[in-house]
């Protein structure tokens, strides 16, 4: 090989060489561009999505409050937004101002005695049949009441052993549309029954005998659930385990709710009726005055109330806040809601001086997690 050759080959080695160089430098530059291209599209995505989140953080309702803020706020309109309970124990120093007593034959009488109601009918017709001529007492609904959601019970004493004798709840339009959840008897047994009437004619009954022969059972609980259309009765023995009856569905215009007894047929035979309240369930009477559950207190004073090493009180005080949260519109997860639920349970039926169980514990970080804003 001489010179010229060599000359040739190195000269051929180096243009390849820098064509190679050439041709990685305009690839790296495209993967550049492209890599600059996509982050600034990533970027601006980014922010189109904190944009979107900041809108939705603008939109929301506004933040919960702790109970600190609800001690110092009496005057927020959620202080205010429910009725009062339709409840009534019977008591001497519990105000009738609301309740009437309605006689349509002028011969029916009752009275309110050592936290009892007793209406008494003497012998002769008081069916409540066809047109609702039993007497009873009644009252009309508070502002706010749902008429298409509620429950309500009442516990009954007194004894039934004649054909036709009868006690329960009232449910009503008028004299001539109404519903009749009841307990009578045959003269041999214990019926619960349940009919709607309409304009003055009967429609299909629900009628059962779950008892046996003789007497009425006494004490004997019976409960109305209405939810839309749908009423349910319930009964039972010991005012804690209920049977429902079969569901009757029917539309009514509602406007007084109460207790009656009644009697009928041939012999008609006198009944008098004791009942030891009338109560609905489920609802929780308050305000910044008024006595919370069982614990003597206010409102307002549970929230300023803080003794040491009382865990009352501070599951009292989120549950206060959390029901006063509710009614300004938020809404609960489910695992609040049963928190919440088994907190109303426990104060329903227990004083301070009551330890709580450790659930109750856990509820009361559960409802906290639920008052704070997030």
């Amino acid at each position: 090989m001489n010179d010229r050759t060599l000359i040739w080959i190195i000269l051929i080695i180096a243009i390849i060489i820098i064509i190679i160089v050439i041709t990685r430098c305009k690839t790296h530059s495209r993967s550049q561009k492209h890599i600059n291209s996509h982050w600034k599209s990533y970027s601006r995505s980014r922010s189109r999505s904190r944009s979107r989140s900041r809108s939705r953080s603008r939109s929301r309702s506004p933040c919960r409050k702790m109970p600190s803020y609800w001690k110092k706020n009496i005057d927020n309109p959620a202080w205010n937004t429910t009725g009062e309970c339709i409840t009534n124990e019977f008591s001497p120093q519990e105000s009738q101002v609301d309740w009437e007593f309605i006689d349509p034959l002028n011969d029916e009488s009752f009275n309110i005695s050592g936290n009892t109601l007793t209406i008494n009918v003497p012998q002769g017709n008081h069916d409540p049949f066809v047109s609702f001529i039993a007497p009873r007492y009644v009252r009309g609904l508070p502002s706010g009441f749902d008429v298409n959601n509620f429950e309500f019970e009442t516990k009954m004493l007194s004894v039934m052993s004649q054909q036709y004798q009868i006690q329960g709840i009232a449910i009503e339009d008028d004299m001539n549309n109404y519903i009749r959840f009841e307990a009578f008897h045959d003269g041999t047994r214990t019926h619960i029954y349940v009919q709607p009437t309409v304009g003055g004619v009967n429609q299909t009954a629900i009628n059962i005998t779950p008892f046996g022969i003789g007497t009425s059972p006494v004490p004997l609980w019976l409960r109305v659930h209405r939810a839309g259309n749908i009423w349910t009765c319930k009964y039972s023995l010991d005012g804690s385990s209920f049977t429902s009856l079969t569901p009757l569905n029917h539309p009514l215009n509602l406007q007084k709710v109460g207790l009656y007894a009644g009697n009928a047929g041939n012999s008609s035979p006198a009944h008098t009726a004791v009942f030891e309240y009338f109560s609905e369930l489920n609802c929780v009477s308050f305000g910044p005055d008024t006595v919370f559950f069982l614990s003597g207190e206010s409102w307002i004073q549970i929230l300023n109330h803080h003794p040491k090493n009382m865990k009352y009180y501070k599951l009292a005080e989120q549950f206060i806040a959390a029901f006063l949260n509710l009614a300004s519109g938020n809404v609960m997860t489910s695992q609040q809601q049963a928190a919440y639920d088994l907190s109303l349970d426990y104060f329903e039926n227990n004083t301070p001086n009551v330890q709580l169980q450790l659930y109750l514990e856990r509820a009361i970080k559960t409802l906290r997690v639920f008052n704070q804003c997030d």
